[in-house]
C-alpha cells in the first residue's frame, strides 16, 4: 500500500517535545491523528459511524515529532495527498492551540511571580525650575535616567518617567534636597515589572544628587578660575601703576 510521508516543521513558543507530545503520545492522538482519520473517513463518531473497524484500523496516520536544529519537526506519513493535507490542517490548528495555552501559562506565572503594572510617584520638593537641568539638553539627562532603570530593574522596555509641577495626590513620599531651592516638583516612573519601590526611590535620589553634584562641582571649578583671573588682573594692575 502506497503512502505519502512529508516532514513539517512547526513553530512552538514552548519546544519541549515532551509537553508537544504529551504523556504517551496524548496530544499527538487527541489533535492529530483521531481528527484527521475522521474528516479523511468522513466519520463523525467511531462507535455509532458505518465505518468498518477494519477500515478505521488500515487507515494509518503515523506522527513523529523530533527537535531538529532547535526547532520541532513532525515526520508525517499518511495513505494520500488528500489525507496530508487535512494533517497539516489540524497541525496548524494543534500549534496554535499549544501555544495559547503556553502563553495563558506564562502569563499566570507572572501574575504569581508579582509581575506587573508598577506605578511610583515622589515629591522631589525642590523648585519647578531645575526641570531643564533635571531633563538636560535634548533629555540626555533624563534618557540616561531611564537606560539606568532599564538596566536595575531588569525590565524589557524602558520605563516611562515624567516630570510635572502638579499631582492629583498629596500622598506621594517626598525626598528631600537641602542644598536646592524648595517647591513641589514630582517625578512619576512607570514600568512592568515586579515591585521595585525602594530600588526606584533610591535611584530616583541619586539621579537627582548626581547631576546637582556635578553642577556644583562646575561651579567651584568656574568660580576657582574667576580667582585665578582676578589674581592675574590685580597682578597687571599693579605692574601698570609701578611701570616696567
Amino acid at each position: 500500500m502506497s503512502t505519502v510521508t512529508e516532514i513539517v516543521s512547526v513553530s512552538v513558543l514552548n519546544k519541549k517535545i515532551s509537553a508537544f507530545v504529551g504523556k504517551g503520545g496524548f496530544h499527538i492522538k487527541k489533535y492529530l491523528v483521531i481528527p484527521t482519520k475522521k474528516e479523511y473517513l468522513e466519520v463523525d463518531d467511531v462507535k455509532t459511524s458505518d465505518v468498518p473497524d477494519e477500515k478505521w484500523t488500515s487507515c494509518k496516520v503515523y506522527c513523529s515529532v523530533s527537535l531538529v536544529d532547535e526547532e520541532i519537526s513532525i515526520k508525517c506519513v499518511v495513505p494520500d495527498d488528500k489525507c496530508m493535507q487535512i494533517l497539516k490542517t489540524n497541525i496548524n490548528k494543534y500549534v496554535e492551540i499549544y501555544n495559547d495555552k503556553f502563553k495563558q501559562k506564562s502569563k499566570n506565572k507572572n501574575k504569581k511571580d508579582g509581575v506587573g503594572k508598577r506605578t511610583y510617584t515622589f515629591n522631589l520638593k525642590i523648585h519647578p525650575r531645575y526641570i531643564g537641568k533635571l531633563v538636560g539638553v535634548e533629555g540626555s539627562n533624563i534618557n540616561e535616567f531611564k537606560n539606568d532603570l532599564k538596566k536595575s530593574l531588569d525590565i524589557n522596555k524602558y520605563p516611562f518617567v515624567k516630570l510635572s509641577d502638579t499631582h492629583n495626590s498629596d500622598s506621594s513620599p517626598t525626598l528631600s534636597f537641602d542644598d536646592l531651592d524648595s517647591g513641589d516638583l514630582f517625578i512619576t516612573v512607570s514600568f512592568f515589572g515586579c515591585k521595585s519601590f525602594v530600588n526606584v526611590k533610591n535611584m530616583v535620589q541619586s539621579y537627582v544628587h548626581n547631576l546637582f553634584q556635578e553642577q556644583d562641582e562646575h561651579d567651584d571649578e568656574l568660580e576657582e578660575h574667576d580667582d585665578e583671573l582676578e589674581e592675574h588682573y590685580d597682578e597687571l594692575e599693579e605692574q601698570q601703576n609701578n611701570g616696567w
